[in-house]
Parts: C-alpha cells; sequence; structure tokens
C-alpha cells in the first residue's frame, strides 16, 4: 500500500509531465511535410549543397530491410548536418526550435538542445544537503506518512528546530521542498505550514505556487495566496522528492494539469501571461478531462493563449465541433493563422538550414513510399490468418451494458457470456473492470484521501498496532482505497511489527483477500507467511484467476512447486481461459515453463488441443516449439475456422 500510495503522492504534487521527445525509431510513415507533387525517382543525381550524399536503390527493390537501413542512413545524414550548423550565429537553442517548430522531430530538438548545455552539477550546499536527505527513504518515507495522516505540523517543528538534518531550517530550497511534499496533507495544513514557513502576510517564491495550487480549493484563500507570489509568470522546476530537475512550466499549466480550474482563472486574473517559448499548456489534455472548462479555455483564448501548433489547433477544434461549434470555428481560425505563420517562418529560416531539408525531401518523400508499397505488397501475398475466435466486441459490451442496467449478477453476466465462448468471456472480463475503473473514485488526489485513511496512515506511523486493529474493526475503509486488515497484515509484516499484533490483525481478516495475496507474490517469504496464517491461498478475484494462473501468467516458475504442495487448484476460471490457454495466446513463452506444467500433470482438455491445432495450421515454428517441450499437445490434421 505504502509504495502504491507514494507513487499516487507524486502524481498529485507536481502533475503530469509533459515530456515532448518524439522517438527516432523505424516509423518513416509518418511525414512532416506535403510530398503530393514529388517524382517518383528514388535517388538524386545531382551533387547536394551540403552534406546528405546520395542513397541510390533499385527503384524496383522490394527489400524492406534495404530500404529501411537506407531511410535510417538518409535521416542520420540529415540529423548530423543540421547539428553541423551550430555556430555563433545559429545557436544551439534556436536551432533546436526550428527543428522541433518545422519539423516536429522532437528527439533530434531535444539532442540539439542538451548537446551544447553546459554541465551544471550541484554544488551548492543546499542542493547538496537536500541531495543527501532524498537517500535517506526512512526519513522521507515517515515525512510523507505525516503528510498522509494530517501530522504535518509535526514535521514543521522539527525541521524549524533543525532535527530534519540535513534540511536546513534557514534553506529557501529546503522550504520549498518541504511545503510541496506537505501539500499533500490538504488545504488547512498546506496552507498553515506556508504561514509557519515563510513571513505571514509576505511575499512567496514562485516555487511555492505548486503546492497552493494542487492543495488548496477555497477561491478566497486561492486569491489571497496566489496574490502574495512574487511573480508569478516564472515557469518553476519539477523538483521532485527522490531527484531534482531542471525542467520547467509555467504555474498556469500546472494548474490546468491537475484540474485546477478555479486556480487557473485566478492565475489569468493576476496577470500570468501566455508562454512565450514551447512551453505551452495543452488545451486538448485539459479538454479531455474537463468537458464543462469551456469559460477557462475563451478566457485563455482571449488572452493570446494558443494550442501547440497548427496540427494540435485542428485536432482540438475537431474534439470541439459536435458539442462547442462556435468555439470549433474559433480554434481553426486561429490553427490557421498559425499555419500561415509557420509558412512565414519557414521562409525566413537560414538558407542552410532550408537547403537541408530540401535536399532530404527529395531522396525522402520518393524512397519511403517504395518502402510502404513494397510493405503493403507484402502484406496483400501472405495469406489472411483467421482468428481463432471471432468476436463482436461491439455487441458483447453493448450486452453487458444492458445486463449492468437490468441489475443483473456479476456471475450471471460471465455464465450468460460463457454460454457463446471462452474469447467473449475474456473480452467480458476487461470491459467490467473497465467500467468499475470510471465508477470508482480516483485514488490519485491525495486531498481527497478520507479522515478514516488519514488516521489509519497515523497510527502506522506511530506504530500504534493494536489501536489499528480496534480501528478496523469499527471502521471500516471507503473500498475504493483497497486498504483492507488483510493488506494491513503486509504492510505490518513490512514494518516488522510484533507478531502478537500481526495475529491480531489476521484474525479480523478476510482469508481469501486477493489483494493481499497477489502482493504476495514478489516476496515469496510473505507468501509462506500467509500460508502459516491460513490464508486461502486458492481464493479467486473478479476474473475468476486464482493465484496459479497469476503466477503462470507472469513466469514465475519458482512459486510453482509451493502452490501446488499448498493443494493450490490448477485450474480456477469455469467459464474463461485457464493457465495453459493463455500460454498458448502468447509469441513466446519459456519451454520450461510448459515442461513444467506438463511435469506437474496440468490437465488437457479438446480446447487446449483444438487451439494447438490452430498453431500448427498458421503458427508452425511456434507449434514445433510447443510440442517440443510438451508432446501430449501434438494433433493432427489442419485447423478448420469456427462460425
Amino acid at each position: 500500500m505504502k509504495k502504491a500510495l507514494l507513487a499516487l503522492s507524486l502524481i498529485l504534487i507536481f502533475g503530469l509531465m509533459f515530456y515532448l521527445t518524439k522517438p527516432n525509431n523505424k516509423d518513416f510513415i509518418v511525414s512532416s511535410y506535403n510530398h503530393s507533387d514529388t517524382t517518383a525517382s528514388a535517388s538524386i543525381t545531382s551533387p547536394p549543397v551540403n552534406s546528405i550524399k546520395p542513397v541510390t536503390i533499385d527503384t524496383a527493390s522490394c527489400d524492406t530491410d534495404e530500404l529501411f537501413a537506407a531511410l535510417d542512413q538518409l535521416k542520420q545524414q540529415r540529423n548530423d548536418s543540421i547539428k553541423a550548423l551550430i555556430s555563433a550565429d545559429l545557436e544551439a537553442k534556436q536551432l533546436s526550435d526550428m527543428v522541433k517548430t518545422h519539423l516536429r522531430d522532437h528527439q533530434l530538438s531535444q539532442e540539439i538542445y542538451t548537446q551544447e548545455l553546459p554541465v551544471i552539477a550541484n554544488t551548492t550546499p543546499d542542493q547538496e544537503s537536500l541531495n543527501l536527505f532524498r537517500n535517506q527513504r526512512e526519513k522521507i518515507e515517515d515525512l510523507m506518512m505525516s503528510a498522509w495522516a494530517g501530522q504535518s505540523d509535526e514535521s514543521i517543528d522539527q525541521f524549524l528546530k533543525g532535527e530534519l538534518a540535513p534540511l536546513n531550517p534557514d534553506s529557501k530550497l529546503h522550504k520549498h521542498f518541504l511545503i510541496n511534499l506537505i501539500a499533500m496533507s490538504g488545504e488547512k495544513q498546506t496552507l498553515d505550514a506556508i504561514n509557519k514557513l515563510f513571513t505571514e502576510d509576505g511575499p512567496l517564491d514562485p516555487e511555492v505556487a505548486p503546492a497552493i495550487i494542487t492543495a488548496v480549493d477555497d477561491p478566497k484563500s486561492l486569491k489571497q495566496f496566489l496574490g502574495r507570489v512574487t511573480d508569478i509568470n516564472k515557469p518553476v522546476s519539477n523538483n521532485g522528492f527522490f531527484m531534482n530537475s531542471n525542467r520547467t512550466k509555467p504555474l498556469l499549466q500546472t494548474a490546468m494539469n491537475n484540474k485546477k480550474v478555479a486556480a487557473a482563472e485566478i492565475l489569468l486574473e493576476l496577470g500570468v501571461k501566455p508562454s512565450t517559448d514551447n512551453n505551452r499548456i495543452s488545451f486538448n489534455y485539459f479538454f479531455r478531462n474537463n468537458p464543462d472548462g469551456i469559460g477557462l479555455l475563451n478566457k485563455l483564448l482571449d488572452r493570446g493563449y494558443q494550442p501547440m501548433n497548427a496540427s494540435s489547433a485542428e485536432n482540438f477544434a475537431h474534439q470541439l465541433q459536435e458539442q462547442h461549434p462556435d468555439l470549433a470555428a474559433r480554434v481553426t481560425a486561429i490553427g490557421a493563422q498559425m499555419k500561415q505563420q509557420q509558412a512565414n517562418n519557414f521562409a525566413n529560416l537560414p538558407q542552410d538550414f532550408k537547403e537541408i531539408i530540401d535536399e532530404f525531401k527529395a531522396q525522402h518523400v520518393p524512397l519511403n513510399k517504395q518502402y510502404l508499397e513494397c510493405i503493403a505488397n507484402n502484406s496483400s501475398r501472405k495469406p489472411a490468418i483467421p482468428p481463432y475466435q471471432p468476436i463482436d466486441t461491439a455487441k458483447i459490451e453493448a450486452d453487458i451494458d444492458q445486463m449492468v442496467m437490468q441489475k443483473i449478477q456479476y456471475e450471471q453476466i460471465i455464465a450468460s457470456l460463457a454460454a457463446i465462448n471462452k474469447e467473449t468471456v475474456e473480452h467480458g472480463y476487461r470491459y467490467l473492470r473497465r467500467l468499475r475503473n470510471t465508477q470508482n473514485v480516483s485514488r490519485s488526489d491525495m486531498q481527497s484521501m478520507t479522515q478514516e485513511v488519514r488516521t489509519l496512515i497515523g497510527m502506522m506511523r506511530k506504530e500504534q498496532w493494536t489501536e489499528m486493529v480496534e480501528f478496523l474493526q469499527k471502521s471500516p475503509i471507503d473500498a475504493n482505497w483497497e486498504i483492507t486488515p488483510a493488506t494491513m497484515v503486509g504492510a505490518m509484516i513490512d514494518k516488522n511489527a510484533p507478531e502478537s499484533a500481526i495475529i491480531q490483525m489476521v484474525r479480523i481478516s478476510d482469508k481469501s483477500d486477493v489483494k493481499l495475496l497477489n502482493q504476495s507474490l514478489q516476496k515469496p517469504e510473505l507468501l509462506k507467511r500467509l500460508a502459516g496464517y491460513g490464508f486461502n491461498l486458492n481464493a479467486t478475484g473478479v476474473s475468476n484467476k486464482n493465484l496459479f494462473y497469476q503466477v503462470v501468467r507472469r513466469n514465475m516458475e519458482s512459486h510453482i512447486d509451493f502452490l501446488v504442495a499448498q493443494g493450490v487448484a490448477l485450474t480456477s476460471d469455469p467459464y474463461g481461459y485457464d493457465a495453459l490457454d493463455m500460454l498458448l495466446r502468447k509469441s513466446y513463452v519459456s519451454e520450461n515453463l510448459y515442461k513444467k506444467l506438463n511435469a506437474i500433470g496440468f490437465p488437457l482438455t479438446e480446447h487446449h488441443l483444438d487451439y494447438t491445432l490452430y498453431l500448427k495450421t498458421y503458427y508452425p515454428q511456434r507449434y514445433e516449439k510447443i510440442i517440443a517441450a510438451w508432446p501430449d499437445l501434438e494433433v493432427e490434421g489442419e485447423w478448420k475456422p469456427k462460425s
């Protein structure tokens, strides 16, 4: 639970980090320039102005490996030529922006930008001591648990007394670090902490603003405290719990990433300005997560904010079209202006840069076309492989929606799907999980943590084990938080609680709690202790899968003998896949795992043999490996498609 909450806390404090790096990978299909009027020649005959040499390929060739290598070579030449343009007249940052804007190659842009960055060592005493503190995981964990438990006052008092060494109570950096961590406590504790750590009613550094934005909801308090920030236009670095970062983002982006509409509107009132560089807010992301935030979006456009680029504007307008046609038309017009501005900017680019791009296009467009046509031709010549069991996913989901509306029990829904086939059941499991996830209360927002959860964490922090047992008996935790007496057993073992206290918690635990059982798969000793405590290792989750299925799925061969010795059933799902069904559908499985299942006597069924026949017919190499490890799976004949 602690690890899960730790990850969630990171999400809360810093929001989503947009890292605009596009992999420079094997995908040559997407091109950022118009090539509709380009000739079909695959090479150029005149010598290039710059250093992009001709890449000659027979226009009749359909060797995809050769074509791919040629495209890779061509792109590398382009990249090297562009990097060579860095000079006193063209700085790396300027060239990086040109590449990002006009080529949309974010990886190359990042390479250009970072190769010229000076290496900045964290040599300041404050940064060095903060790094040392980050390495003390017990202290970090205690700080976070105090925040979750609403006990941050103790941490602040310790900090101000110099008892959180090597943190220095006189260091602004350390105060910024602490206040952003305390923001997990919620609104009141965050505002109280700000008043304790900084001069009351005095100016606040911009680095304090993310804590205010994420923790405070009251509009009056937001305006009061954000109004004290000295420079609301200063981008703030993401100085995390376990590492520092030189990456920065504007405060408005922090507000929108965290769906804090009130904070965003107050920042606009206080005069926050559109970002002048490429570090802009994402309209598309905000609208997807806040479909009711149209008022804020209009205000942003009124203030001169723009989407990331012309393409982003086009996508955003498409999202708006159905429900907000007027706003969609406005965004479309802005996108057209951005597109024209981009064309004007391209015309004013350095001549050397434009020549490199033109030379690259002259070779890349026809070569890429040849490559794509070759892939298409090769695919068309391959015989179509039918699915083992075709299913109508839209109908399955519509049927499930109807049954859910009729309040039909979960087990009855699955049983009705089983009357069709196993594939239908497995899709039903996945769809029902999605439905549950959309209906559950989000646990990523630590400010929404209930008082019961905070109280429980506070008891665990102070190792009040007996009180924890009594508390959970009287105050069950909201199921959405997935905290139960059984999961507390695992947490108590991790914290080396007394055995007597663990036994008390075991007594009030559900012995079939699959959340704890699944956690134990990563800790063999914990799994053995749970078996000793009498937990039901044969318990199944909502998809009717037990621990044996889980260890096979995760390729944990070392767990199999222990589970078999404990009497865990080899099959648990009467409707969907068993462990062997699942393995047969994987493209790669260790032969030792097949041998292991064979050795323990895993029962074979007609369904297994039929799917093996399917593999023999359409995936003969996989079939040969399987029967080499498990000869009893050898089959005769040819598989026939299901209706």
